[in-house]
């Protein structure tokens, strides 16, 4: 399929373009979460077009994905990004609104399921794109409501983490330490710590060296969007947001036999933020199942696929199009 993005590098006038287009088409909501969580979303509707719902990485505000939003509203999808628990304009954990925190990521799952059926009263078909957190976030509301998606498609997975120590034995000291800090918030509103002392406040880190992408244009736009709205500012983990990723890993892939959507899932070849270990696990026990999984890997690209410059970013683009039309008669 061929496909032209709306803001490629090149264009001089990108930035009053995007803000022309949200201005037009942007809307604001808040709905009730799992536990009574408050959940912002950003809508760009087209009423009688297929759902596609976003669903962001870690850090990430829906804002972040403004520009996926325009060029996939254009090839006429009805657009929706979500906030997940604790980040963004979505309701954060603590008083000290920098900690990235999770209480289960099975509830972010059932958060982005309840905001698939409140943006879809219609029934028609929904597709969702994800990347990084968010896309594990993805496979688990696959596996809690196989049928809740005609096709999906998520970019550099977080299925595996580069950590110091197995898993299997850090879960139990990271659960005990997240058990701790809890216990202290709720008798004496003690905020909990960051789980590193290296990963902290936010801080907008310089272009060069970054691990995210090769477009400098992009991400210099994403970093003075953050300047611009502090309130979604994200710092480093809790102990209690690293156990519960360990979990919601291991839960994907334990429950993989009940993964029925069709997925493409894009790889990024020089991703140092997640590890490849998980994304093969998953590749094998699916193959072994004789699934159909459409497979994609970019070589040369960082971890945020769809942040890259127009060399990755636009065939990738192409790629998620043409697998959702695969499946747009569901």
């Amino acid at each position: 399929m061929i496909f032209s993005p709306c803001l490629p590098e090149s264009n001089q006038a990108r930035e009053q373009q995007l803000t022309a287009f949200c201005q037009l088409h942007e809307r604001c909501y808040v709905m009730t979460g799992v536990a009574g969580r408050r959940i912002h979303y950003v809508e760009y509707e087209q009423p009688g077009r297929p759902l596609l719902i976003i669903s962001p990485g870690r850090l990430e505000a829906a804002f972040k994905h403004r520009e996926q939003a325009m060029d996939f509203w254009h090839q006429g999808y009805h657009v929706v990004a979500i906030d997940h628990r604790g980040q963004g304009l979505s309701q954060r954990f603590f008083d000290h609104p920098q900690l990235g925190h999770m209480d289960d990521f099975d509830n972010a799952a059932i958060d982005l399921l309840t905001l698939t059926k409140r943006c879809n009263p219609t029934g028609l078909p929904v597709f969702v794109l994800a990347h990084s957190m968010g896309a594990s976030i993805v496979l688990r509301a696959l596996q809690i409501q196989p049928d809740c998606f005609a096709a999906a498609a998520m970019t550099a997975p977080m299925l595996s983490l580069n950590l110091p120590l197995p898993s299997s034995i850090l879960k139990f000291w990271l659960g005990w330490k997240s058990w701790r800090d809890l216990s202290q918030w709720r008798q004496h509103k003690r905020t909990p710590r960051y789980a590193t002392t290296s990963r902290q406040h936010y801080v907008a880190s310089p272009f060069i060296d970054n691990p995210l992408t090769h477009s400098q244009l992009r991400y210099q736009w994403f970093r003075e969007l953050y300047e611009r709205q502090h309130n979604l500012q994200l710092g480093g983990p809790t102990h209690g947001w690293i156990e519960q990723a360990i979990v919601m890993m291991q839960r994907i892939q334990e429950n993989s036999d009940r993964i029925e959507t069709p997925l493409l899932i894009a790889t990024a070849g020089n991703d140092t933020v997640v590890t490849h270990s998980g994304t093969e696990r998953l590749r094998r026990t699916l193959s072994e199942r004789g699934m159909a999984v459409n497979w994609y890997q970019s070589t040369f690209s960082k971890h945020e696929m769809l942040q890259e410059n127009d060399d990755i970013r636009t065939p990738l683009i192409a790629a998620i199009l043409e697998h959702f039309s695969r499946y747009s008669d569901r």
